[in-house]
């Protein structure tokens, strides 16, 4: 069949739109169907490029398209798609200082990310290194390391003009999918990336965004650690974290100051009578949705203020924490996600040979408070953190033993104890496998089986064994 040639002079003048002109050239010309959506392409495209913001547009949707594509893996052509000097076009538009390519340029990062994403999960050839190359990553002085630093900078400094969020929120995308892969780990320490990372965690900032860019950046920290304890450890990484844990958790008290309260006792004084708790107040439950609630006391209102100290509070004001849980609050589902990350990560610390003398004494700061406020309010922060926080412990005691007395004494394990055995247990299987470590872990020493035995553990055990409740947990895989 001979090729049919349709000339337009002038496209954007033709028709009020491309589909204006599609319509126009369907009546003079006969067409079939499966030539049509390929000419309207072309048509808009042309229709487009007279208008430099339109031109944008086309290219950025381009961009898009690749990018799902890629990252859905939904291509079987790829070297027609991912074709040979892609990836320097692609860098190459970071070069152009114009303030109206941001969104293109973010467009070209998550590109990018789609590509090393797609080389995760198929065995087409690695375009890691060219990456890695084009980007200069691997260089301190490199175009991509710089601006990183001039990101997380601006993101940091208040006195500073904002980083474009669109392209923040690309650039720690694809700073945590190229520290998944070992080369691309080690691109990132010979940049010295640890230190702007650590910078984030360290700027306190309330804002939806910056808590979602302080996750990414633990992330990475997790991620890149093993390769860089060193840097680590000189910018005092393990304080950061543990740091914005307690602020954190001291933000989330504001919402839900409950935490258990276990009377200080000598050693064999019996627990039967620890489960009892009187009912909320009504001022108590007035403050419900207040976003900075009251705890009232007999004589006075005491009010949680925005910079409280955690442990201070709690000595200070025991008798006006409230007796139950505020119900039906759950935690910020941003915050949620960075609290997993930390304590995910200080989890992971545990098994590494290089942190043994630092973790030794990790339990001496404000860490035990905030997973007591954790383990306490599991319907507020709900069973993942609630899994995360007893696996802290546990890790903890099995690592240090000799630790175990400490935190018998500042009452970290009176608290998991009650919420074990007195409150009711998150019907999940994470939950649920990890009981005998935990029991385990807890009964070391004779104070701690002695302790455990007042609770009256098998009773409550076994009614989790027969509980119709549990039963689809347990049935469940792991993960699910």
């Amino acid at each position: 069949q001979t090729p049919k040639q349709i000339e337009i002079s002038n496209v954007h003048l033709a028709g009020p739109n491309a589909a204006g002109v599609m319509e126009i050239v369907l009546a003079q010309h006969t067409l079939p169907e499966d030539k049509q959506m390929k000419l309207f392409t072309h048509l808009r495209l042309a229709y487009a490029f007279p208008s430099f913001d339109q031109r944008l547009l086309c290219i950025q949707a381009r961009l898009q398209a690749l990018c799902i594509l890629v990252y859905s893996g939904a291509i079987q052509e790829t070297n027609n798609i991912l074709y040979d000097g892609l990836i320097e076009e692609l860098v190459d538009v970071f070069y152009v200082q114009d303030s109206t390519l941001t969104d293109v340029k973010a467009s070209a990062l998550k590109t990018l990310t789609s590509i090393i994403h797609f080389e995760q999960t198929t065995k087409h050839r690695s375009r890691l290194q060219e990456i890695i190359k084009a980007t200069q990553v691997n260089s301190y002085h490199g175009f991509l390391p710089a601006l990183v630093r001039q990101c997380i900078d601006k993101l940091t400094d208040d006195s500073n003009e904002r980083f474009p969020q669109s392209l923040s929120t690309a650039l720690f995308s694809f700073l945590y999918h190229l520290a998944s892969h070992e080369k691309g780990a080690i691109a990132l320490v010979n940049c010295g990336v640890m230190q702007s990372l650590i910078k984030v965690v360290n700027y306190y900032d309330e804002s939806q965004d910056s808590i979602m860019f302080v996750t990414r950046a633990v992330r990475i920290i997790d991620l890149i650690t093993t390769l860089d304890m060193t840097s680590f450890q000189t910018n005092n990484g393990l304080e950061a974290l543990i740091n914005r844990l307690e602020h954190e958790i001291t933000q989330c008290r504001k919402e839900q100051p409950f935490i258990i309260c276990i009377p200080k006792r000598n050693q064999g004084t019996p627990t039967a009578n620890l489960d009892t708790h009187p009912p909320l107040s009504p001022s108590t439950q007035s403050d419900i949705s207040g976003e900075h609630p009251s705890l009232t006391t007999q004589n006075s209102t005491v009010h949680l203020s925005k910079d409280v100290n955690t442990s201070e509070f709690i000595e200070e004001n025991h008798d006006s924490i409230p007796q139950n849980p505020i119900p039906g609050l759950t935690c910020y589902h941003q915050r949620a996600a960075l609290l997993k990350s930390i304590l995910n990560y200080l989890k992971k610390a545990f098994t590494e040979p290089t942190m043994v003398d630092t973790t030794r004494h990790i339990m001496d700061g404000s860490l035990p408070n905030s997973l007591q406020h954790i383990i306490s309010n599991v319907e507020y922060y709900g069973p993942s953190l609630f899994h995360l926080a007893t696996d802290i412990v546990t890790s903890f005691i099995f690592q240090e033993p000799s630790q175990l007395s400490f935190l018998q004494d500042n009452g970290l394990t009176d608290v998991l104890m009650h919420a074990l055995l007195k409150k009711d247990i998150p019907a999940a299987r994470d939950v649920l496998v990890s009981l005998p470590n935990i029991f385990s872990s807890l009964c070391l020493n004779a104070r701690g089986l002695e302790n455990c035995m007042e609770y009256k553990p098998f009773d409550k055990l076994f009614r989790i064994l027969l509980s119709p409740e549990y039963l689809p947990a347990m049935k469940r895989r792991r993960g699910t």
